[in-house]
């Protein structure tokens, strides 16, 4: 509803759909949609199923729910609850719709981050980020953490990666060749590689250059969105205002091969 953001991922044939109100299934087969909602007695996904959403079947019941939500080794992931803001929610593994936390997660079996051992994050969860293998990023505005493997194993840990940077929304991230993710944190673009475990100052693309340009830009007033090009060989770096402007738009490219940062303006309403 409004200007909420609506986030989705596919999981088997259908799409998940999530906006912080609400909980959504759509089928693309029978191009229908429905309500979303956890199987067992007294079980809901996080906040409330979709039927008690402000789009739901039943009356709204105004609890918030996700607005971060991802696949990760066989389970729908989300986050971005604004009353448990640093808890991370996982579905059973190949099961969108279990979200029991009392069957073990040794088998396979939904988990939070406050009902097993490997705890929240330290601060507000802006992003989810899959990575190769079992890892997960999981980002606020200032940190970085990383899920080292599936919750399921007994040697699952939230290690830490920065304390200092972290990335600015939830589609400010991107992956680019050689299972590279790009980000942007609060002073530039960033780039991770799969076996790096630790973030700083050397990880940051734009060093030295757009300096002043990222620390000047409000990211509160933008929806940062990374998207990589694979015919261009580059990341784009799309700011699009969270209000309405009348002038153009300005947005950002960085040329991998020419390792140089362009700037790009477009029509706002684009």
């Amino acid at each position: 509803p409004g200007s909420d953001i609506v986030d989705a991922v596919t999981f088997f044939t259908k799409a998940y759909l999530v906006d912080g109100k609400n909980y959504k299934v759509y089928d693309p087969v029978t191009n229908t949609s429905s309500v979303w909602y956890a199987t067992g007695a007294d079980i809901t996904l996080p906040g409330g199923d979709g039927a008690t959403g402000s789009e739901g079947t039943g009356t709204y019941d105004e609890n918030p729910r996700c607005t971060i939500i991802e696949t990760y080794n066989g389970r729908i992931v989300m986050a971005g609850k604004s009353d448990e803001a640093n808890n991370w929610f996982m579905s059973a593994i190949g099961d969108p719709w279990d979200w029991d936390i009392t069957q073990a997660v040794a088998d396979g079996g939904a988990v939070t981050g406050t009902s097993g051992s490997i705890g929240e994050a330290s601060e507000y969860i802006t992003a989810l980020v899959p990575m190769d293998g079992d890892r997960l990023l999981i980002a606020g505005t200032s940190t970085i953490s990383m899920l080292t493997e599936d919750p399921r194993t007994t040697t699952a840990q939230l290690v830490n990666l920065s304390r200092q940077t972290g990335i600015v929304g939830q589609y400010a991230w991107c992956y680019g060749p050689y299972k590279t993710v790009f980000f942007v944190g609060e002073n530039g673009l960033y780039s991770i590689k799969p076996n790096e475990f630790d973030v700083n100052e050397s990880n940051r693309v734009s060093l030295g250059r757009l300096d002043k340009t990222f620390l000047d830009i409000d990211f509160a007033k933008y929806n940062c969105r990374l998207v990589y090009d694979h015919v261009l060989h580059g990341v784009h770096i799309f700011l699009t205002p969270t209000n309405q402007i009348t002038g153009p738009a300005t947005h950002y490219y960085f040329d991998t091969r020419a390792n140089s940062f362009w700037k790009i303006e477009m029509p706002s309403v684009v």
